[in-house]
């Protein structure tokens, strides 16, 4: 299962100048691997505070796993997603 995932957060939960909440980010796809979870890309547009995602895992519990730590730092919209057959 390959997902898009658009992540927000607020001015007031950004991780920018947080050294605690970096790290339990860093952590979080420092070990995506141990929860079945690849992470394809990451791209970020800081001044919306937003990023978007391209992951994959088996199952979407794997997904929701991924985001447990991060959970309370803003909020995901996760899209299934495909790679079209013109694109294989």
């Amino acid at each position: 299962m390959i997902v898009h995932v658009t992540w927000s957060h607020s001015y007031e939960t950004c991780s920018a100048h947080d050294v605690e909440a970096q790290k339990i980010n860093r952590q979080a796809y420092e070990t995506a691997s141990e929860k079945g979870v690849t992470v394809h890309s990451i791209y970020v547009n800081r001044p919306e505070h937003t990023l978007f995602m391209i992951l994959e895992a088996d199952t979407f519990e794997q997904i929701d796993d991924f985001f447990d730590p991060l959970i309370e730092m803003g909020t995901a919209e996760v899209t299934p997603v495909i790679v079209p057959k013109f694109a294989q």
